[in-house]
């Protein structure tokens, strides 16, 4: 369903960014950062450059970008159209585990840090709720 959707709509670079923007806490001492990244996706050469907000160590990407390079066009426009979906969801189990760390903080180990990282806590939270749905309209 996923594939079929990023096949046939093209997300905007600004109408992803802006939400993301908007979504990010306070952003005092954020930073932009840039970083690029290539890989293997089956017989194409993926290569991608990311702009994003850093905030409190975590970087947030904002809008990206894939030099044309031949022979990759099917794989690039695969993760052309999954990227901006992935951008929202990283964001939105960030916020979500934000959420939830003010309601009920996760514990802290005894080197200081937490035992789930923010992003964890949120996505974890997401996930059940949706496999819980799933499975309530399936089997009950």
């Amino acid at each position: 369903a996923i594939q079929r959707f990023t096949a046939h709509y093209a997300l905007d670079g600004d109408l992803i960014a802006r939400p993301i923007l908007s979504l990010l806490p306070g952003q005092d001492g954020s930073v932009l950062g840039i970083d690029r990244t290539n890989w293997k996706f089956g017989q194409a050469d993926i290569d991608i450059l990311m702009l994003g907000v850093v905030h409190k160590g975590v970087a947030f990407p904002l809008l990206f970008t894939m030099p044309d390079k031949s022979g990759n066009s099917n794989g690039q426009e695969r993760i052309q159209g999954s990227v901006p979906l992935v951008m929202v969801a990283f964001v939105w189990c960030y916020r979500v585990g934000i959420y939830l760390h003010q309601i009920r903080p996760t514990k802290i180990k005894k080197h200081g840090r937490m035992a789930k990282s923010i992003f964890k806590y949120g996505r974890d939270h997401i996930a059940s709720v949706l496999l819980y749905q799933f499975f309530i309209s399936h089997f009950m």
